[in-house]
């Protein structure tokens, strides 16, 4: 059948899936190759009659010729249990299970289906290539059985738990603490308690200690005094002030001398520096 009409028979089946035998068109599908076109075939088919083992089938095949093997036996297995009789299901699931890798399983399979009528000569060579593989994989597993390649092996013994250090040294016992060092000769440790009270002359210089310190705590803590700038400021001796009374003495003694008026502010008298006061001349 050419591709043409093969396709026109899609386009009839797709706008109306009664006008085309759904059996026959996805065969012809699957014939040409086109395994994906005619699972659409199918799937339409089961979407009516679900339980359809010819269909089923159909879809099986198309399965395996996409290479979803797993789908294929799946779909296979249910066709098989939905009528038991019918070979091709097990005529397919053979050669599914053959190119799965499972010749033991698969010679049984093909042997049902040759059982049940499946005569034609692709299922007998199927069925003598399943036969020759399983029986090549049953002599391999006796040659190994047999040098012991595959024996059973006893199995370790489990190791012992692990032995932390916690638990596998013994518990040290703790050092008694060690005494505070002592202070050098002759200097009294701040920890020690006096043994004798002290004796009243010490007493007493610490008190005087004391106070003398207060009393500087207190003189430093006080604002000093302001400075008068008016105030007079002397930068005689004693000596020169004693020589300076006794002649401010002299002077008023004197002052009560004729020619000379004392003046009671002064008391250096009317001239400090002992000379005589000018004398007035008239004028002529």
């Amino acid at each position: 059948m050419s591709a043409e009409n093969l396709d026109a028979r899609l386009l009839r089946f797709r706008l109306d899936s009664k006008s085309e035998d759904p059996h026959h068109l996805a065969g012809a599908l699957l014939a040409a190759a086109r395994a994906g076109e005619a699972l659409e075939v199918v799937g339409a088919r089961l979407g009516e009659q679900p339980k359809d083992v010819d269909a089923l089938v159909l879809a099986g095949r198309a399965w395996m010729e996409r290479g979803d093997l797993l789908r294929a036996q799946k779909t296979l297995l249910q066709a098989a249990r939905f009528d038991a009789a019918h070979p091709d299901p097990y005529r397919w699931l053979g050669e599914v299970l053959l190119r799965r890798g499972d010749p033991d399983r698969a010679q049984k399979v093909l042997a049902r289906a040759r059982a049940l009528g499946a005569l034609d000569p692709e299922v007998r060579r199927l069925h003598e290539r399943a036969t020759r593989l399983a029986r090549i994989a049953s002599e391999s597993m006796a040659d190994a059985d047999e040098d012991g390649t595959t024996a059973e092996r006893p199995l370790p013994s489990e190791p012992p738990p692990p032995t932390s250090d916690v638990t596998r040294r013994a518990p040290q016992p703790v050092p008694p603490p060690r005494p505070a060092p002592r202070p050098p000769a002759g200097r009294p440790s701040p920890f020690d308690e006096p043994s004798e009270p002290p004796d009243e002359a010490t007493v007493v210089a610490s008190n005087l200690s004391q106070q003398i310190a207060e009393a500087s705590r207190r003189l430093e803590a006080e604002p000093p005094d302001a400075v008068d700038d008016d105030a007079p400021t002397s930068m005689l001796g004693r000596d020169d002030i004693a020589a300076v009374q006794a002649a401010i003495d002299a002077r008023r003694g004197a002052a009560s001398a004729p020619g000379r008026v004392a003046v009671a502010d002064d008391p250096f008298g009317a001239d400090p520096f002992g000379e005589d006061p000018p004398t007035k001349v008239k004028a002529k």
